[in-house]
C-alpha cells in the first residue's frame, strides 16, 4: 500500500492567468495507486474540484507524455477519412459553434 506525504512537490500553483486562486496542495503520492487518500478527504469539495483541476494542469503541461488509446485514434482516424471522402458536409465553426450555443441556452 502506498501513502501520501505532505513534503515534496506542490501540485497547486498560481494559475492566475486562467482567474484561479493560488493553492498550495502539498499531497505528494510516495508511488502509484488508485486509492483516495485519507488527506484528500479532508478537503472540501470546492478544494478538491481545484486540486484535481491543478493536478490535470500539472499533467497537461506536456501533452506528448499523456498517453492517446489506441480507440480514440481509430476514432479520429474514421473521421478524417470520412471528412476527406466528403469534405462539403463540414459545417465552418463559426456556424457551429453558434448551433451549440443556442441548444445550451435551450437546455
Amino acid at each position: 500500500m502506498h501513502g501520501w506525504n505532505t513534503s515534496n512537490m506542490p501540485l497547486g500553483r498560481d494559475y492566475a492567468s486562467r482567474g484561479r486562486q493560488k493553492q498550495e496542495y502539498n499531497l505528494v503520492m510516495s508511488g502509484a495507486t488508485s486509492k483516495i487518500p485519507k488527506e484528500f478527504k479532508i478537503l472540501s469539495s470546492d478544494d478538491r474540484i481545484s486540486y484535481v483541476q491543478n493536478l490535470w494542469d500539472f499533467i497537461a503541461e506536456d501533452p506528448g507524455q499523456v498517453p492517446i488509446p489506441e480507440s480514440h485514434k481509430q476514432v479520429l482516424n474514421q473521421r478524417l477519412a470520412a471528412h476527406e471522402a466528403e469534405p462539403n458536409h463540414a459545417e465552418p465553426w463559426d456556424q457551429a459553434r453558434d448551433n451549440i450555443l443556442k441548444k445550451l441556452q435551450n437546455t
